[in-house]
This record gives structure tokens, sequence and C-alpha cells, in this order.
């Protein structure tokens, strides 16, 4: 199942694109247009009709570079452009792999399939071994990569979200001070 964050994410980013995001399933017509097998909202490449693009930090890149906002570069300044992105990049990659794959997604599975208490806590202990890097990082910042939000921080913003309601509730969070600051100001943006 596609996390409901990611989702959120990507009908928002779409949304603000005026792009149309459409469920991929393997029975689809275009589901042969993919690189592989997926279940994951995609999009038409605006250059490539028969061109699809999946998974979830693809979409993000492609949408954002279309938002009329300093969430990801645009190209018009190449060298610059490309080091902000690959920074962005680098903190969409972090929150897919490390915070969603390795321990949102198996916290769900948890939560509503099956409740095992020594799992539980071993999945809790993780991701708060993963959360001090992203501590370690926002302590002397504001945002995750750059001087104003980026796409980074949505999608970041979107799994610790996830994770402050689900396992890191109230009193949880006060040895991440930095990521609740940092978390607060991402939710009081427009």
């Amino acid at each position: 199942t596609f996390p409901s964050w990611r989702l959120s994410v990507l009908k928002a980013l779409a949304g603000a694109a005026g792009v149309p995001l459409v469920k991929i399933t393997n029975e689809n017509a275009f589901a042969g247009a993919l690189p592989r097998k997926c279940k994951t909202p995609a999009i038409k490449a605006t250059d490539s009709p028969s061109t699809w693009i999946s998974e979830f930090g693809a979409v993000c890149r492609h949408l954002g570079i279309f938002l009329d906002t300093d969430l990801y570069p645009s190209f018009h300044n190449l060298p610059f452009s490309n080091e902000r992105a690959t920074q962005i990049d680098q903190w969409i990659d972090y929150s897919v792999n490390n915070l969603d794959n390795n321990y949102a997604l198996p916290l769900v599975g948890q939560l509503t399939k099956g409740y095992d208490s020594a799992a539980f806590d071993d999945l809790v202990k993780g991701v708060r071994a993963e959360l001090s890097l992203l501590e370690l990082h926002l302590k002397s910042r504001t945002w995750l990569a750059g001087n104003a939000m980026t796409l980074a921080d949505v999608v970041a913003a979107s799994t610790v979200k996830y994770l402050f309601e689900h396992v890191l509730e109230g009193g949880k969070r006060k040895s991440l001070p930095s990521i609740t600051r940092w978390f607060e100001t991402c939710l009081s943006q427009p």
C-alpha cells in the first residue's frame, strides 16, 4: 500500500503544478510503459506523452521543477541549480530510504496488521537513532537544504508527521528539540 503521507505530498504538488496524478496498477493499459511493476501514483512526462514517471522521489522532483516556488530549483542558473537540487535530492532520498522504508512503513504494518511488542520496540529504537542524525543536522539549521523551505522539507516533514502522531507523540519528542522546532516551522508555512 502506498503510504498516505506520501500520497498527500504528491497530491499537493500535482495540484500546485496543474499535473494530473494517476494511480498505476498492473491492469491499467499504460502499466507496460513503466520500467517495472508498480502501484505508485505516476505522471506523464511533459516532453514525451508515452513516457510515465513513477516512484515517489522521481515524481516529486519532476513536479517540483514545474512549481512557481523555490521548493525545487529551476534550471536557469545551472551550476547553482545542480548543487541545490543535489542537496534537496539527498534529503528526499534520506526520507524515503532511511525513514519511510526502514521505519515508517514497518511501523504501519505493526500498528495495522500485526503487533509484535519486541519488533515494535526495535523499530522505535531504530527510528530514534535515525532521527538523532536529523536532529544533529537541524541543530544549527532552520531548513534541511539551504536557507528556505524546499521539497526536501516537505517530504521529510510528511514522514516526521506520521512518526510524531503514531510513535513519538508528546513527551517522547523532548530529546528531539531541533526536529520539533523544524517540524513546527514547516507546518507554519503557507
